[in-house]
């Protein structure tokens, strides 16, 4: 796998993401190129079949998988990314140790992505709101999904939040009541409102002129406030 990590920039999917995204930083200048890329406990539990649990039970390879994603940053910051969001599909129950061993994975991480100004963000496929204290002991920028932002980051200066993908087929007053509900638009009127993304990739059969209204309807409301 050391091999395999050293070589990580220059092989398939990998090397066409990178190519892609030098070509789109040159075709694109003025244009933000954020980028996803599996977390150290998703790489891990695919690699090896593991269960997001056995993965954290596992610092040997967890710590494998973190290098290979530390050098897909740099990679990335190399090839002109902007912004970079890691995500986890799930990660197990969040007690002391597991939260050690995923600072010292998430620490050179982090500390990599902030290096290139690629502001990174933590995502999760599942969220479980038991987890969401011990979050903040491993990275300091979560995405948080709308109405589970704990209160104790309610005041934060800088938030990040994911809508469910399902909003961007309904009609705008739809939209805008949401958006009110969930105290999105006080968020983004004080100013702290930092990415507002979707909860799950969109799929591919959803309603193509629906999804570009409800974009750019949500997008009209926030550059309103």
């Amino acid at each position: 796998m050391e091999t395999l990590t050293e070589r990580l920039s220059q092989t398939g999917r990998v090397a066409t993401a990178l190519d892609v995204t030098r070509r789109l930083s040159i075709l694109l200048p003025n244009t933000l190129l954020l980028n996803i890329i599996p977390g150290p406990v998703t790489l891990t539990a695919q690699l090896a079949g593991m269960t997001a649990e056995e993965a954290c039970q596992d610092p040997e390879l967890l710590g494998k998988s973190a290098r290979a994603v530390v050098t897909f940053t740099k990679a990335l910051g190399d090839a002109g990314a902007d912004m970079l969001v890691v995500h986890e599909n799930i990660l197990p129950q969040l007690d002391n140790e597991v939260v050690k061993r995923l600072r010292s994975c998430y620490a050179p991480l982090w500390n990599t992505a902030k290096f290139y100004d690629l502001s990174p963000l933590l995502m999760l496929g599942q969220w479980h709101p038991e987890n969401t204290d011990q979050l903040g002991k491993i990275v300091d920028e979560i995405i948080f999904p709308v109405g589970s932002l704990p209160d104790n980051k309610r005041n934060t200066k800088r938030l990040s939040l994911s809508l469910p993908v399902s909003l961007l087929e309904k009609d705008p007053k739809e939209i805008q009541n949401f958006l009110e509900q969930q105290e999105i638009l006080n968020i983004a009127r004080e100013s702290r409102l930092f990415l507002l993304s979707t909860d799950v990739e969109i799929p591919s059969d959803i309603h193509k002129e629906s999804l570009i209204r409800g974009i750019q309807t949500i997008k009209d409301i926030i550059n309103e406030v």
